[in-house]
């Protein structure tokens, strides 16, 4: 009964038969009994894909070799100045995540001693990791004291990502925030280690975006998505969407 109720909620938030609030509770509970979309045994790594085994090798999307559009154009009012100029670079071949890394596979991380383990860092990475030199002068006036004492708790201990255990942002399998450049990096050099065969690399542009030179996959578009469904200022769980819609890689 269990596995049924599993697969069928798994069903509806796929096929996308609900509202963005629907959408992000369903997943919410789906992380919670279960969701047969991802593999506890294979650290909660994707396995299935709209009710087939997942065509990616581990979730893992092959994006290949090509040439791709970085930067901004100069009539670009939005851009930063270090975004400038707009030009063409060769990216060689690589594999991307279908999904950003959910809770449930960073609390692998986590839970296998991972910030605790300095090879997994690098240098700069594990300086942070012991609470080298934390400045707090940038939020030692800010009017919510809690928060600060929070912050200040959590830069000194470094020992899991900020609000981690927040029910606003912890479940199971919603992209896990409040980590640093440092975090991901040693979660990545993990994640290879449990998964030799693969070879992993960060890209900042998706492939559809990065060759046609497009912000987006469709150009400027306004719609809800995992970033922010139905206004609530929360990331929902990570799950298929339309081609163009949202977070997410194509395989």
């Amino acid at each position: 009964m269990l596995q049924r109720l599993r697969e069928s909620l798994a069903f509806i938030v796929e096929t996308g038969a609900l509202t963005p609030a629907e959408r992000l509770e369903a997943g919410d509970a789906l992380g919670k009994l279960g969701d047969p979309r991802f593999d506890p045994d294979r650290l909660h790594l994707p396995v299935l894909l709209r009710g087939q085994p997942e065509p990616a090798p581990l979730g893992f999307v092959r994006i290949p070799a090509g040439d791709y559009w970085l930067g901004s154009p100069d009539d670009d009012k939005t851009a930063y100045d270090d975004e400038h100029p707009l030009h063409r670079v060769r990216l060689p071949e690589f594999w991307i995540a279908r999904y950003p890394v959910t809770n449930e596979q960073f609390r692998h991380f986590v839970e296998a001693g991972g910030y605790e383990a300095e090879r997994y860092w690098t240098p700069e990475g594990w300086a942070w990791r012991q609470g080298t030199e934390p400045d707090f002068s940038a939020i030692e006036t800010h009017p919510d004291k809690d928060l600060v004492r929070q912050h200040k708790e959590w830069v000194l201990g470094r020992s899991r990502p900020h609000w981690w255990g927040d029910p606003k942002w912890g479940a199971a399998t919603r992209p896990v925030v409040g980590i640093t450049w440092y975090e991901a990096l040693a979660y990545c050099a993990w994640l290879g280690e449990q998964i030799a065969a693969f070879s992993h690399q960060v890209s900042a542009q998706s492939e559809e975006e990065g060759a046609s030179g497009l912000r987006w996959p469709r150009g400027v578009i306004v719609s809800p998505c995992p970033a922010r469904p139905s206004g609530r200022r929360q990331l929902g769980a990570v799950s298929p969407l339309p081609r163009g819609e949202g977070l997410g890689v194509r395989a």
